[in-house]
């Protein structure tokens, strides 16, 4: 048996292991179990860091919005539809070059302070540069991080920011739910494909991380965090760089009051981490990389 235990032993050598008498099959199984969970964990970290590559550098504003620099009021006028601005305090992650605050501040918008979360620290500089109002202030910050805001949010919202962030947007929004006030809200855009609009997919294009929801999951996400959500529809931003209309979904949640049931679906929507690994690193279609359009078939991931 001495050759069995060579070869046993030879398979083994690649996970730092060895077989011998007095070793137990179940402490094998046991440190592969370990070894497996530190693969996928180094694989989830290198993801993740894959996915906040562009967002942490210093990316011409166009870049940031579909090859061309967008308004903000149609995002706008769907804060002023279901938020009552005045005195208020309002958060938004994912500032870019200031389009949405650019938008409120052209209106007039009677809020008391704004906060401004952005990964980008060039970009950070930028904005405060740029914006002046004394009401303002930007911070560099990442929402899947800790994050103290230091304050009690009335309205956090966000624009072209949440289906990039991996493995999904969950622990932002825990985040945004720890500084948000019981009844405050949340305004969130998201991809949407008009022709499935309950589409669940996920992929990367170079380290660019990119996810589409279906109404069950963004239902279950907010849910999770503590959001009901109250109001939900299409909205449109304008050309992109190939004179394509940018159709999204915009979300409008709210935190529960103290001491209000939340309701959560049943089924959770909650990854599998496995499932979602295996999922990421099949081999991807080809694809047109201006597009706006999540990849068909294969690419969707329920």
């Amino acid at each position: 048996m001495k050759w069995a235990s060579k070869a046993v032993n030879g398979l083994l050598g690649q996970f730092d292991l060895r077989l011998s008498r007095a070793s137990s099959f179940n402490k094998l199984l046991s440190e592969l179990g370990r070894q497996h969970e530190q693969l996928e964990e180094y694989k989830r970290q290198h993801e993740l860091n894959l996915s906040q590559v562009r967002w942490r550098a210093d990316e011409p504003d166009a870049g940031l919005t579909w090859g061309v620099p967008m308004s903000g009021d149609a995002f706008v006028r769907v804060l002023w539809e279901h938020f009552t601005f005045e005195d208020s305090t309002i958060v938004e992650i994912g500032p870019g070059y200031g389009r949405i605050l650019d938008a409120l501040l052209k209106r007039s918008t009677p809020f008391r302070r704004y906060i401004g979360l952005e990964i980008s620290a060039a970009r950070v500089a930028r904005l405060r540069d740029q914006f002046r109002d004394p009401r303002i202030e930007f911070r560099q910050a990442d929402v899947l991080g800790s994050v103290d805001l230091n304050a009690i949010a009335d309205l956090t919202f966000s624009s072209a920011v949440f289906e990039h962030l991996y493995p999904d947007f969950g622990w932002a929004l825990e985040t945004v739910s720890r500084f948000t006030r019981p009844g405050g809200v949340a305004v969130i855009d998201f991809m949407r494909d008009d022709n499935d609009i309950e589409k669940s997919a996920a992929w990367f294009e170079k380290e660019t991380y990119m996810r589409t929801y279906s109404t069950h999951e963004l239902k279950t996400l907010f849910g999770t965090s503590g959001f009901t959500i109250m109001h939900s529809e299409k909205i449109a931003f304008g050309l992109d760089i190939l004179n394509r209309e940018i159709i999204r979904t915009i979300v409008v949640a709210k935190k529960a009051s103290v001491g209000t049931p939340i309701e959560v679906p049943e089924k959770s929507t909650q990854l599998n981490v496995k499932l979602f690994d295996a999922f990421v690193h099949r081999a991807l279609p080809a694809c047109d990389p201006h597009t706006v359009e999540p990849p068909p078939g294969d690419a969707i991931s329920q």
